[in-house]
């Protein structure tokens, strides 16, 4: 049994949040010992298990209490990792794996990267604290294949420090979902499309928005939901109604029983402008959805065509093994990049039009869930904890075991 310790800012809001509450609840079921240990772990969203161990010092006002309080940080997290004995800390994000590498301790140390940072166009001082903490940690996991030769190349991390591990998928968590949801009458009567993700720039939720406005002309049973909440809630409402779509594009916000949503949707589609791996695309896909992408760095493309050359691009719509990628739309806010718009249209169009073709992706998707499974994503963190390398878990628990009969 390992001693996990999980470090993050807090248990609620975004993707790095709700990945740490998941490998919590991963490693729990396989009977590791886990200690969450949060910068502020009031406003819980996220399930987790585990010892959860608040340090409540959340929001910093400005820059010096930014210092005063990473200064308690590293303290308070030295002494808890000497106090629980952790074989490892692996944190999540820039300030707790800064947090993590400083405060030291015999344990290993993992930091991890969840999105292709290079696109975030990161300050100098930025960029330097990512490379420190990378530098000193003993490994730097990244969320996808793109994202770690992000690390490499722009950040010029040595490849011996950095590895990829996937998110992982609780399929039958997800189908197992008990929660109801009470749709409108007129529910099943529409083509349902679905995107799930913060409001926020990121995500390009205003060029789907643009997409359903051409849509709807020639296809009016055609709906989108768009679930999340964000500061770009209220443009991204605005663009509704200039574009006067009141009836066919809701906003749904946080809700607690999304996936038991998602499920009774027709097409998932995601136009993000960057991510880290777009774990949603696998939720929806291990809900039986058939999905659509924009071609971004990163992880759409390793999802939905894995076979492919990963740094290919995708020029206008790829018709691809486990769904469909179009081109990536221009990163300038609420710019209408009408060649793009073009294909995501023709996309969604080929999914409305051909049943068949829905059908063939809803096993298509489901299939390719499978290779995200729980037990393959726990073994790969499992043998970084025990040894830095990716052998298999049953040699590096053996050389774990021999060392200590030495």
């Amino acid at each position: 049994m390992a001693k996990i310790g999980l470090l993050i800012t807090k248990l609620n809001g975004g993707g790095a949040e709700r990945t740490a509450a998941n490998l919590s609840s991963l490693f729990d079921e396989y009977g590791e010992e886990v200690y969450l240990i949060t910068f502020d772990g009031s406003n819980i969203t996220y399930p987790y298990k585990g010892k959860l161990i608040d340090l409540s010092l959340g929001i910093n006002k400005n820059v010096f209490d930014a210092i005063k309080k990473n200064i308690k940080r590293i303290i308070k997290v030295k002494k808890i990792k000497k106090k629980y004995n952790l074989d490892v800390c692996i944190s999540f994000l820039d300030t707790p794996n800064l947090v993590n590498v400083l405060s030291g301790g015999k344990c290993k140390k993992i930091v991890s990267i969840r999105n292709y940072l290079s696109l975030e166009k990161p300050s100098f001082i930025r960029k330097q604290l990512i490379r420190f903490s990378s530098i000193r940690a003993d490994k730097t996991v990244c969320i996808s294949k793109n994202v770690e030769y992000d690390m490499r190349d722009f950040f010029k991390i040595k490849e011996k420090k950095l590895c990829t591990i996937y998110n992982p998928v609780d399929i039958k968590s997800l189908l197992t979902i008990e929660e109801d949801y009470t749709f409108d009458k007129e529910f099943s009567d529409y083509f349902n499309i679905v995107t799930m993700g913060r409001l926020t720039y990121q995500k390009g939720q205003w060029n789907l928005i643009y997409a359903i406005k051409d849509i709807v002309v020639q296809y009016p049973k055609v709906r989108l939901y768009i679930l999340g909440d964000g500061e770009l809630k209220n443009e991204l409402e605005e663009l509704v109604k200039k574009l006067e779509l009141e009836e066919h594009v809701f906003f749904l916000g946080f809700i607690s029983n999304a996936h038991k949503f998602l499920r009774q949707c027709d097409l998932f589609v995601l136009t993000s402008l960057f991510e880290g791996l777009g774990n949603v695309l696998l939720e929806a896909m291990a809900l039986g959805l058939p999905v659509i992408s924009t071609d971004c760095k990163s992880g759409p493309r390793e999802i939905i065509a894995p076979n492919s050359n990963i740094k290919s691009v995708c020029e206008n719509i790829d018709v691809e093994r486990f769904g469909i990628l179009v081109k990536q739309f221009s990163k300038e806010k609420n710019i209408v990049d009408n060649d793009s718009l073009v294909y995501i249209k023709q996309a969604i169009e080929m999914f409305y039009l051909d049943k068949k073709l829905r059908e063939k992706y809803t096993t298509k998707s489901k299939m390719r869930a499978n290779d995200f499974s729980k037990e393959k994503v726990y073994n790969e963190w499992m043998k970084l904890v025990f040894t830095h390398e990716l052998m298999s878990l049953e040699t590096a628990k053996k050389s774990i075991n021999l060392c200590k009969d030495i």
